[in-house]
């Protein structure tokens, strides 16, 4: 589903890390804000979220008044580990750096809705993108600040001498300070290229994380779930999948529990469904088979539970459904991406 510019926005409490930049080099941080017409004092809860066409100004004004072409990096230093709030703590809870991406992309919606990180796997590498809605520019402060602060992230959960073993940047090759990047990221990046991402080795992936608590992470998921309906109350798909995802896997869940769970009548989420061009059952199953690919990749379940984890008591409809949401069966498909 397309999102419109009245809904591309981003968790306030990520941009009090511009706050802090702005007033480390001297800058009057309240005066920047109030530009764009945001109050510092006013964006601290962990729900509220800031237009990125706010965030994209603020950028510019920051990037034309310091003329700094590495600022992002800057402001990746200035990032604060726990800035998701409860996110952050489930990613601290995570088992590995697979389940950590998993859970990012799975509750990107409490971040932000106009940007995520993707992770990719071919062959020994996994990459891992940034991923812009339609009509996003690629800055190069926020293309920096993205890489930069992905990085510090995962050497705080996995190990401080965590290094990709390659970087893209979609940002013009800057005239000066380039050993900034080999400081921060232990190679020299490819600059203008088409897209920005991070390589690593694949083998990372799966490697225990010293903070791994699977029974902590589980709570966290339950609040979590919650937390997305609050993120945008208007995107109807949205509140239909945080329902579907908070009930799983009972196997009883309906578009008249889903309705009731939303407060709304299962005539008017028809409806509103329609008007996304999408249905109830399609939702359902996009949320089923989004989960069941990651758990199979994540290789730590056997498919009868993976079957179990997205509403499915037994195993050869189960399989049936996956094979015609991928083309493969279960095994087939953990073969292909577990080679």
């Amino acid at each position: 589903m397309k999102t419109d510019d009245s809904k591309k926005a981003t968790l306030g409490r990520v941009t009090l890390s511009l706050a802090r930049a702005i007033t480390g080099v001297g800058l009057d941080a309240d005066h920047l804000f109030s530009q764009v017409g945001l109050d510092l004092r006013t964006i601290q809860s962990d729900h509220q979220h800031i237009p990125q066409k706010s965030i994209t100004r603020l950028i510019d004004i920051i990037s034309n008044t310091l003329s700094d072409p590495t600022l992002g990096l800057y402001i990746a230093q200035c990032t604060h580990p726990l800035r998701y709030g409860p996110l952050s703590s489930a990613l601290y809870a995570s088992r590995n750096l697979r389940e950590y991406f998993c859970l990012r992309r799975k509750y990107a919606s409490l971040v932000s809705t106009f940007w995520h990180s993707e992770l990719t796997e071919t062959g020994d590498q996994a990459k891992v993108m940034l991923k812009l809605q339609p009509g996003v520019s690629h800055q190069p402060v926020l293309t920096d600040w993205w890489a930069a602060a992905l990085l510090t992230d995962m050497q705080q959960v996995y190990r401080p001498d965590l290094y990709p073993v390659r970087v893209d940047v979609s940002r013009p090759e800057p005239r000066e300070h380039k050993d900034r990047y080999l400081a921060v990221f232990g190679v020299k990046p490819q600059f203008d290229t088409p897209e920005s991402a991070l390589y690593f080795d694949r083998s990372v992936l799966d490697e225990e994380l010293p903070g791994g608590d699977a029974q902590f992470l589980t709570k966290m998921e339950s609040i979590l779930a919650d937390l997305v309906i609050e993120v945008d109350r208007s995107d109807v798909v949205a509140l239909v999948r945080a329902q579907i995802l908070h009930l799983l896997p009972s196997e009883d869940i309906r578009i008249e529990l889903v309705a009731g769970k939303l407060g709304v009548s299962v005539r008017m989420l028809y409806i509103r469904l329609k008007q996304n061009n999408t249905s109830f059952q399609k939702v359902f199953d996009d949320t089923r088979a989004e989960l069941s690919k990651r758990y199979i990749q994540q290789n730590r379940l056997s498919i009868k539970e993976v079957a179990y984890q997205v509403g499915y008591s037994d195993y050869s409809n189960f399989s049936r459904s996956f094979k015609r949401w991928t083309g493969l069966t279960p095994s087939e498909y953990r073969r292909t991406t577990n080679p």
